[in-house]
Formats: structure tokens, sequence, C-alpha cells
């Protein structure tokens, strides 16, 4: 068999089973879009011990990875690593510079390093898993998968209102209050006016939990915070 037409063969192999690691990563992450995947033949690049693997272009939303000298283990490992990045394009939890202006950004950027360490936390086990899984077939239980990693929460606040205003609302009907209900409310309090002022706390206090969130990043990057 000439050595071009076992290249092919193996290319082919590998295709297909980037498109079966695609389908178990899309299927436990719900990703919706299928990213473009190019292979790089860079000898220069192969040659270096520090060279490139892959990346993720969001302008594209393509997946670029270097197969030159490489096992398809590691190529496909590689795959998974970007698609978390792809993945969190699509969630809106990557940064849209992506780092591009410093070399350091998994050092110096704090966001874009909680996106690196998800990328590697979560496409080194899915793919592991999904190695498992053509090794040994599907396992007896379903594996729990870690958490991502986001800071970025947002609320609706005119539908957030609405709920915690229901909720106190069937707290009230069902007797979960009782006690500030109607004839047993004490003083002069009316019963809707309790209700307001209840829901009114509650919404505050969701509020100040969700900046509490949405600003570690900042205190976490000072002096004496997790991340220098």
């Amino acid at each position: 068999m000439s050595e071009e037409k076992q290249s092919s063969e193996s290319n082919s192999d590998l295709k297909q089973r980037l498109a079966s690691l695609y389908s178990y990563l899309s299927k436990h992450l719900g990703i919706k879009q299928v990213p473009k995947v190019v292979f790089t033949k860079d000898k220069k690049n192969a040659e270096d011990p520090f060279g490139m693997t892959g990346h993720y272009n969001q302008e594209d939303n393509s997946i670029h990875i270097h197969i030159l000298d490489r096992h398809d283990t590691d190529i496909l490992r590689t795959f998974a690593h970007e698609t978390i990045h792809h993945w969190q394009r699509e969630r809106g939890t990557l940064s849209p510079q992506n780092g591009e202006s410093s070399g350091h950004y998994a050092q110096e950027d704090p966001n874009l390093r909680r996106r690196e360490i998800e990328a590697y936390m979560l496409g080194n086990i899915l793919f592991r898993d999904w190695q498992d899984e053509n090794r040994m077939g599907p396992p007896k239980v379903q594996p729990f998968l870690p958490q991502p990693l986001d800071e970025n929460l947002n609320l609706d606040g005119n539908k957030l209102k609405q709920d915690v205003t229901q909720f106190v609302n069937k707290l009230v009907l069902d007797g979960g209050l009782s006690s500030y209900h109607r004839e047993r409310t004490s003083g002069d309090m009316n019963p809707q006016d309790f209700t307001n002022d209840l829901v009114h706390d509650i919404l505050s206090t969701i509020e100040q939990w969700v900046q509490t969130v949405n600003n570690r990043g900042d205190w976490e990057n000072q002096e004496g915070g997790m991340i220098k």
C-alpha cells in the first residue's frame, strides 16, 4: 500500500473519530452549531517541543488542529479542548478578544484563565468518557460532570419579581404565612403590604448575591485574592 493511500485512509479514520467525539460532546453539552475543523501540517511547529497543538477562531467558529507527527489520541484530545472553547462562545462566557493581545492571557486575565481551566477540565474528562465508552461500552451508571465555571449571572427583573410575588402569595394562601395573614396580621399592617415588603426584601437579597458573584473576579484578582 502506498504512503499516500495510507495517509488518506488514516485521515478518513481520524475524521470519523472526530465526528463521533463531537457527537458525544454535543450531546452532553448541548452545542448548537457545528464548528469548522481545519487540519494544519506545519513541520517547523512539529519540531518545536513547545509548538502549538491547536486554537479556536471565534470570528468564523473554526477549530484549527496541528496534526503532523501526532498520535490520533493526542489530536482528539486537542479537538475536545477547543470544542469546549466553541461551547463557551455559544454560551457567551468566552471573551470576544480571546486574549490575542497577550501571550500570557491564560495567566494574566482572570476570566480567560477560568475559561482555560474549564476547557482542560471538561474537555479532558469528556474525552476520557468517550474513549472508555468506545473501549468497553457504555457504563452502567452515567458519570457526573464538573459544573461550568460561570460567574456572570443575568437577571430578568420583571420575570424575577413576578415569580417571587407568585411564590410569596402562594405561601400566604397555603397557610405558610398564616400568622401574618388577614385578621392575625399584627398592628395596622395590611396583609398585602406585608406581602409587598417580603417580595422587596427577597428581591434585594437576590440582587445583592448576584452582584457579589459577578464581582468575584475583581476581588479575587486583588492582593490576597485567589488569583494573582
